[in-house]
């Protein structure tokens, strides 16, 4: 392998000679790592032994050692154009103190009758703004210093003109305002006055507009509607309670009959109830009877077969003790199945007796 890296000098912007320069210094680790790489490639080719494991242990080693070399040069390069460049910066600042103070100087000297004319503008504008504070106009135009003065003239009376137009027209609104304000509090205190008659009032009637004398004899008529509207009221709740009355003593009798007739089938379905237990009670006591009786006659049918079974229960205890003895096995797996069908055994034969 001719080449282990390879990096374009035009991608960082830097001339050949310089960048051959900069790469003559890590040639030395590049060559190192071509004869590396050979030894590399021969003892990838072995078998996996201790004494390759030892080769492959060696061989990184000096890969390393030859990385951190790498890591050394970059690390001294990197500070040498580190300080050269703080060094180049240097040189730059010195010109600047050196010069600017200079060209602030000369910049004030060049721009003095610039200034002289500004100031002029900006006092004018200043005055100007002033004036027109007064006439309400708080956005004025931005050439103001340097507006022609007979155009400024024109501006000054027509802005004087608007604001006294409108200070005109506030006026008017304020006394239209106070003048509403009266009427106002004149319609809600009618209202007021009437608010006990409001079922009577009608959409045409306007408390505004109305005259006193009008407003008076309404109020009238309206206490007069009232005290007929009460009077039928009246009436109407002396024959309401009238109704009610008859409603609640029919109610009574009503509920009387069906409270008698309540007790009354209470007193039936007692007694049906009653009826009813005594009927079940008897069905009880008869199945009781049987079923004692269907018991006791099947304990005696069983007791008579027991008799008959007991010699033969004997012979197969017998049978089952010979088992226990019967066979004789070899094998061990054998011998623990055996011993495990002898204690199966033993337990069948203690639930037999």
């Amino acid at each position: 392998m001719n080449e282990i890296v390879k990096i374009n000098p035009a991608d960082y912007g830097l001339q050949e000679q310089k960048a051959q320069e900069i790469s003559a210094m890590f040639k030395p680790m590049l060559d190192k790592m071509v004869a590396l790489e050979t030894e590399y490639n021969e003892i990838a080719k072995l078998e996996i032994n201790p004494i390759t494991c030892q080769k492959a242990k060696d061989l990184r080693l000096q890969y390393v050692k030859v990385r951190t070399g790498t890591a050394q040069i970059h690390k001294e390069l990197k500070q040498f154009y580190l300080l050269g460049g703080r060094f180049v910066d240097g040189w730059k600042n010195a010109q600047l103190m050196a010069s600017q103070g200079i060209e602030d100087k000369l910049k004030d000297i060049e721009n003095h009758y610039a200034k002289i004319e500004q100031e002029k503008i900006d006092k004018i504008r200043i005055e100007r703004e002033s004036k027109l504070l007064e006439f309400g106009v708080e956005d004025p135009p931005k050439d103001l210093g340097k507006m022609d003065q007979s155009i400024w003239d024109s501006f000054l009376k027509g802005s004087e003109a608007n604001y006294k137009l409108l200070k005109e027209a506030e006026e008017r609104e304020e006394r239209e305002r106070i003048e509403k304000d009266r009427l106002d509090r004149l319609e809600n205190n009618r209202q007021l006055d009437a608010s006990e008659y409001k079922r009577f009032w009608r959409d045409d009637y306007n408390f505004r507009e109305m005259k006193e004398d009008e407003f008076t004899n309404l109020m009238t008529t309206f206490s007069q509607q009232q005290k007929e509207e009460c009077e039928k009221q009246e009436n109407l709740r002396k024959e309401n309670e009238r109704l009610e009355k008859e409603r609640i003593e029919t109610e009574k009798k009503i509920q009387a009959e069906a409270e008698k007739l309540r007790l009354e089938n209470e007193k039936r379905l007692e007694a049906e109830r009653k009826e009813r237990e005594e009927l079940e009670r008897q069905i009880r006591e008869q199945k009781a009877k049987e079923e004692k009786a269907r018991i006791e006659a099947e304990a005696l049918k069983q007791a008579e077969l027991t008799k008959g079974d007991k010699p033969k229960m004997a012979d197969l205890i017998q049978d089952l003790e010979i088992l226990k003895t019967k066979y004789s096995f070899q094998a061990e797996d054998y011998k623990r199945k055996y011993i495990n069908v002898i204690d199966s055994i033993n337990s069948i034969i203690g639930g037999l007796k």
